[in-house]
């Protein structure tokens, strides 16, 4: 789980499908709340000796194996450089950029695995919530804008994912953060 998450219900119900191959959300499902390739790898989980994991955690290090070239160039995919014990790893290159394809690959193989993906009015980023927490700080406003998009729910989720990264929340004072009348401090 990516260190960006608040939990505002109890979590009872992610630990009650973890003896599932594969967890995690998406911002629209598939029917049953089944996985499919365009989840998110910002929070994943499932039972243990999972298969998808294993395959999922043998490709990330393997990714890391690949060497880096000129080090003055930005790489788009992960490598490491030989000679220093350092390494380029892009935004989303473990995460998204190998679990989609090993996921993606399991399922073409015709493996069926027992998965559970947060999705729509359960997902864990309602649709334009990270729209709203950076550009409709009110949270007043940001619930009549997901409104009128047809968003579900929108403040009752069981944990919420905040992309401080992309968001600008790492600007807020404490006090902005917690003041209830804005999106973030709900």
């Amino acid at each position: 789980m990516d260190a960006d998450f608040v939990a505002v219900k109890d979590m009872d119900p992610i630990v009650a499908v973890l003896d599932y191959d594969f967890v995690s959300y998406t911002e629209k499902g598939e029917p049953g709340q089944t996985c499919s390739g365009s989840f998110s790898s910002n929070l994943v989980g499932g039972r243990k000796g999972s298969l998808v994991h294993k395959a999922i955690w043998e490709m990330q290090k393997n990714t890391m194996k690949r060497k880096c070239g000129d080090p003055q160039k930005t790489f788009s995919q992960a490598c490491c450089y030989d000679y220093a014990r350092m390494c380029d790893v892009p935004w989303a290159a473990l995460g998204e950029g190998v679990s989609h394809p090993v996921f993606n690959q399991l399922l073409n193989q015709g493996e069926i695995y027992k998965t559970f993906c947060f999705s729509d009015e359960f997902s864990f980023v309602p649709d334009h919530f990270a729209y709203s927490l950076e550009h409709i700080p009110s949270k007043d406003r940001a619930l009549k804008y997901m409104e009128n998009k047809g968003i579900r729910k929108s403040l009752d989720r069981i944990v919420y994912h905040l992309f401080n990264a992309i968001t600008g929340l790492q600007k807020l004072k404490c006090s902005e953060l917690f003041d209830t009348r804005r999106l973030v401090g709900h």
